[in-house]
């Protein structure tokens, strides 16, 4: 939560606009293409559920197709992609799938891989480390072309639970997706 509101307040200006933000004192509401996602925040973690629909595409993949950008980072939640907006020191593409157990269809995969670089950015659990390989595999399949590197996060960590030195150290040395 308090990542996510530092997001905003550093100027987040697009995901303002994907985000309708807080519904009473503990509700985050995500639009995608094609569903509503709400979040709760409770005191150590949070939980979410679809209040509508299913996306088949990211938070922000229209996004993708601004190719102004030559880096995209793919994020396993949407707090993680507010997260890598609020750390970037330049306006990088930054999309967030719906969830691990998402799989790409082949033309989200070229989009994705038209970008020259593909950050994979997910959770240092078991769930993370699955979605890193199957969507690298399905990145290297449909969009051969693209460098594909990955963020390396430490045992039961993501992007919004480490500290903001040992992010960046990590953000700063992406991994080759092997």
């Amino acid at each position: 939560k308090a990542d996510t509101e530092a997001a905003f307040s550093r100027g987040a200006e697009h995901a303002r606009k994907q985000m309708i933000g807080m519904v009473g004192q503990d509700q985050l509401v995500f639009f995608f293409p094609k569903g509503i996602k709400v979040r709760r925040e409770l005191q150590n973690s949070h939980s979410s559920y679809w209040a509508e629909g299913f996306p088949d595409e990211p938070w922000l993949a229209e996004d993708l197709d601004n190719m102004r950008k030559s880096h995209v980072y793919v994020a396993e939640g949407e707090s993680d992609a507010l997260r890598l907006w609020y750390e970037m020191e330049k306006d990088e593409c930054v999309i967030s799938i719906p969830s691990a157990s998402w799989t790409p269809s082949p033309e989200m995969c070229f989009r994705i891989g038209a970008y020259r670089t593909v950050i994979l950015c997910f959770d240092g659990d078991e769930a993370g480390r699955k979605a890193t390989k199957k969507i690298g595999d399905l990145l290297k399949q449909h969009a051969p072309k693209s460098e594909l590197l990955r963020l390396e996060m430490p045992d039961g960590q993501d992007v919004c639970s480490l500290e903001e030195k040992e992010f960046k150290k990590i953000l700063d040395n992406p991994v080759k997706f092997a």
